[in-house]
């Protein structure tokens, strides 16, 4: 992954196999993905959201493997709604996601998993739709 700071400094970075070639401008520690990643995880993608303690949503996006993820894999990878609709929008285009697929409940930490409210889960569901993501979502429905 290339990235562009705005003091025209250029890195070349690898996020942990999800994106392997694209071009992302850093604005406000926000990343902007310029263009995006041209090859797609094998067996997909494993997207999670989930509620914190503070009432904020999590994201976590994943490559899908066989092996159940548990809540504290999900949880070290844990990304803000800007972070993620970011990421999102670094998928190949037609890629396959599991939005909350089955996961091992293991560990110390404790995931509050579900479906974010309207709005974030709107704008979520429009990225996916301009990446013509193959979406497999849960049976549950929206947080009001």
């Amino acid at each position: 992954m290339s990235v562009s700071f705005k003091t025209g400094l250029r890195l070349s970075l690898l996020v942990w196999g999800l994106v392997s070639c694209a071009s992302v401008e850093i604005v406000k520690d926000v990343p902007v993905v310029l263009s995006p990643a041209s090859e797609s995880a094998f067996k997909g993608y494993e997207f999670y959201s989930w509620q914190t303690n503070s009432n904020q949503w999590a994201y976590a996006l994943m490559p899908g493997t066989n092996a159940l993820k548990t809540n504290n894999t999900i949880a070290a990878n844990q990304q803000s709604h800007d972070q993620m609709i970011v990421m999102l929008r670094a998928l190949p285009l037609g890629s396959h996601l599991s939005w909350n697929p089955s996961h091992n409940t293991q560990g110390s930490k404790t995931l509050d998993f579900g479906l974010p409210d309207a709005s974030q889960s709107a704008e979520i569901r429009k990225v996916m739709a301009e990446r013509e993501l193959i979406v497999a979502e849960p049976a549950v429905s929206e947080t009001k």
